[in-house]
C-alpha cells in the first residue's frame, strides 16, 4: 500500500453502481475483516439486508 492507493480508495464508491458494487480487503487495508466490511457495505448498496 501507498499513499497514492490509500487515497485512492476514496474513489471506490464512484465505480459502483444501482446494480453492480464492488467489494474486496483493497477497500481498507488488505485484511480478511476489510473484505467482511466492504462485503456487507456493497450488499446494503444493493438493497440486501446480511
Amino acid at each position: 500500500y501507498t499513499p497514492e492507493s490509500v487515497e485512492a480508495q476514496d474513489r471506490l464508491p464512484a465505480l459502483s453502481g444501482p446494480v453492480t458494487a464492488y467489494a474486496g480487503a483493497y477497500h481498507g487495508w488488505g485484511f480478511h475483516e476489510d473484505g467482511c466490511r466492504s462485503g456487507a457495505a456493497a450488499a446494503a448498496a444493493l438493497g440486501v439486508r446480511w
